[in-house]
C-alpha cells in the first residue's frame, strides 16, 4: 500500500490598484455565500474484498467508497472565488501479517498527531483535481456545481516473509493471517480562495475491516479465505464538522 501526499499552500489573494497615485486594496464581500446542498450521497460497495492469488503474493482490492454532491451557488460578485470539493484523511490504521515466526506490521506513526491527509498531492488538500473539485469565480449567476469521488485501496502480501539471516525452516516464515483495519474521514468542503478559509459542509466516516486466513500448504488459488469483513454499507455522518489541521497539510516523511 502507498499513501500519496503532496504540498499544501494556503494562498491569500489581494488585488492592488492605483488611481491618481493613491493605492488601495480591493476586497470581495466578506459575507460567505448561502449554499443550497441539493444532493449528497455516500456509500461503500457491498461486494466485499476481491482477492487474487499470484505465485509470489496475495492481492486484495477493497470495496469502493463513493461520494457525490450537488450544490447550488447563489449569484457571486466580482472578486469572489470559491472552490468546492472533497477532502479525505486517514483516521486510523492497523495492518498485521501473521507468520509462525512472528508478526509484521505496517504503520503510519504520524497518526498519533491526528488524521493524516489522503490528498492526491497535486492540489493540496483536495482528494483529486478532476471531478473531485470545482472552482467558481464571480461575477456569476446562480448555478449548480457537482463534485464526486471514488476511493478504494489495493494491498499485496507476500506468501513468505523476507527475513535476512534466518536459518530456520522456510515454513516458519509463510503467511498465516492478515488483519487489516482502516478508517477514513471525508468532508465536502468549501474554500474561500480570497481568505484561504475552509468550511466543511458535510462530513462522513467510513471504514474497512477484514480478517483473512491463509494456508500456504494448499494449492495456488485456494490458499486465502476471507473469514470476516466489516464496514460495508452506509458511511457514518459526522455531527462535528471541524477539520483537524493535520488533515489539511502535507505529510512530511523523514529523510533517509
Amino acid at each position: 500500500m502507498a499513501l500519496t501526499t503532496g504540498n499544501n499552500t494556503l494562498r491569500s489573494l489581494l488585488c492592488l490598484s492605483s488611481i491618481s497615485n493613491v493605492s488601495h486594496i480591493t476586497t470581495p464581500p466578506k459575507t460567505a455565500p448561502v449554499l443550497n446542498i441539493t444532493a449528497c450521497r455516500t456509500s461503500v460497495g457491498t461486494t466485499g474484498t476481491l482477492m487474487k492469488e499470484k505465485p509470489a503474493s496475495l492481492y486484495c482490492t477493497s470495496p469502493s467508497f463513493r461520494a457525490s454532491a450537488a450544490v447550488m451557488f447563489p449569484r457571486l460578485s466580482s472578486g469572489q472565488v470559491y472552490t468546492l470539493g472533497w477532502v479525505q484523511a486517514v483516521e486510523a490504521m492497523e495492518l498485521l501479517c501473521h507468520y509462525p515466526s512472528g508478526v509484521s506490521s505496517w504503520e503510519i506513526p504520524e497518526l498519533s498527531n491526528g488524521p493524516v491527509s489522503d490528498a492526491c498531492g497535486h492540489q493540496y488538500p483536495w482528494y483529486g483535481i478532476d471531478l473531485q473539485r470545482v472552482t467558481v469565480k464571480g461575477p456569476l449567476l446562480a448555478q449548480t456545481v457537482k463534485v464526486r469521488m471514488e476511493d478504494f485501496f489495493c494491498s499485496s502480501f507476500n506468501w513468505s516473509a523476507a527475513i535476512s539471516g534466518w536459518t530456520r525452516p522456510f515454513k516458519r516464515h509463510t503467511l498465516q493471517r492478515v488483519v487489516h483495519k482502516q478508517s477514513f474521514l471525508t468532508w465536502l468542503v468549501l474554500k474561500d480562495e480570497f481568505s484561504g478559509e475552509f468550511q466543511a459542509l458535510k462530513g462522513y466516516r467510513w471504514k474497512i475491516e477484514k480478517d483473512i486466513e491463509v494456508d500456504c500448504s494448499r494449492r495456488l488459488g485456494d490458499r486465502a479465505r476471507l473469514v470476516q469483513e466489516e464496514g460495508l454499507g452506509q458511511p457514518e455522518s459526522l455531527s462535528d464538522l471541524s477539520i483537524p489541521e493535520s488533515a489539511l497539510r502535507a505529510l512530511t516523511l523523514p529523510r533517509s
